[in-house]
């Protein structure tokens, strides 16, 4: 076996840091993945190991960010399940083999939930259909374009479920006008609007395609059989599963759930090999990580990424919706964008990206 396809070992017992709770469940932890390597039977069940134990102590270290401490006990609370009463006698071999096996299958289950959702929604990002419509001046698209989406964001629940959904075009036009027309993380000016309008070919610095990129897919309907159930058991995981139509006021394509990404960018995103941490005591600000061992790959982007970002909404927005007496379009949601970092940590550091390309 290569190391590369079985990720990073998991730490012994004597150096890990967590409460009571997860000092107990990770002596299973340990054991299961040493039995998964013993035994070289499959990449699956050592990878599993690693997916549950890097999945236990990045919850653990990011439980004072915006998710909170409810992942790490919900997923604590799983492992407990699976070594928990087996039918066979206490400490027998029997048992262990038991404990092992369920685990693995827990492991495995998180893997592939993970790659099933978010490589499925690499192919969501938002295309803007050609229109019919009369050219609008610049400064009508940007006017019509943020009354628009404040028509649908700004109504209450009850009534938002019922309203006029943004459509796809409205949802791209809506983030990059918040984002200055640019890409949130290289600062590179979208390029299809640029050829379209002066103001923004004017605008200093580069210029690239970019993508409207979901942090969470833009309808439960587009789902396949595969995905529904993996996204359901992501969003529990996480405790967002009661609080994600809450999160996007009925509205997939709020944007909240959007980022503005350079096509090279929006791969490395959807490959988990680009993700965003949040700085704690600091609101809408996220250090840029790039997979350590992935860098080189990524060695002749055409820009320097940033080592940190604040998310902002443009100054220009801030006064047009001053102005037009309407609330700005909203930042990603630092609570998606956490689910998707940690989600990328695991793939990376328990093996599970060298086999992504194997489960397309």
């Amino acid at each position: 076996m290569r190391s590369a396809q079985n990720g990073i070992p998991l730490p012994p017992l004597s150096t890990v840091t967590f409460d009571e709770q997860g000092l107990s469940v990770w002596a299973f932890l340990l054991s299961a993945e040493k039995a998964a390597y013993i035994s070289a039977s499959t990449h699956d069940n050592l990878v599993g190991s690693r997916v549950l134990g890097h999945l236990l102590s990045d919850l653990w270290d990011h439980r004072h960010l915006s998710l909170g401490a409810a992942p790490y006990r919900h997923l604590c609370f799983e492992i407990e399940c699976c070594i928990g009463m087996t039918g066979a006698l206490v400490g027998s071999e029997e048992e262990t083999r038991i404990h092992h096996n369920n685990l693995w299958a827990l492991g495995v289950a998180y893997r592939n939930n993970i790659i099933r959702f978010f490589r499925s929604n690499a192919a969501a990002q938002i295309h803007i259909p050609p229109s019919d419509d009369p050219p609008q001046s610049f400064d009508e698209h940007r006017e019509s374009t943020l009354t628009r989406q404040q028509s649908t964001i700004s109504l209450p629940p009850e009534m938002a479920i019922r309203a006029s959904p943004i459509s796809n075009s409205d949802a791209k036009n809506i983030a990059l006008i918040r984002d200055g027309y640019r890409c949130m993380l290289s600062g590179a000016i979208d390029l299809s609007t640029a050829c379209r309008y002066d103001e923004v070919a004017d605008l200093p610095g580069a210029t690239s395609s970019t993508k409207a990129v979901p942090l969470f897919p833009r309808s439960a309907e587009e789902m396949n059989e595969e995905q529904a159930p993996a996204a359901l058991a992501i969003l529990k995981l996480f405790r967002l599963d009661a609080e994600i139509e809450s999160i996007l006021d009925y509205e997939v394509n709020n944007p909240r759930n959007i980022l503005t990404l350079e096509y090279s960018l929006c791969r490395m995103f959807n490959r988990f090999d680009l993700w965003l941490e949040e700085v704690a005591v600091k609101p809408n600000t996220y250090d840029v990580i790039v997979a350590p061992a992935k860098r080189h790959r990524y060695s002749t982007l055409t820009f320097r990424l940033p080592s940190r970002i604040e998310f902002t909404v443009a100054e220009k927005v801030l006064q047009e919706c001053k102005e037009l007496d309407i609330l700005p379009p909203a930042l990603p949601d630092s609570r998606l964008i956490a689910l998707r970092a940690s989600c990328s940590r695991i793939v990376q550091l328990s093996g599970a990206a060298e086999q992504i390309d194997e489960m397309d």
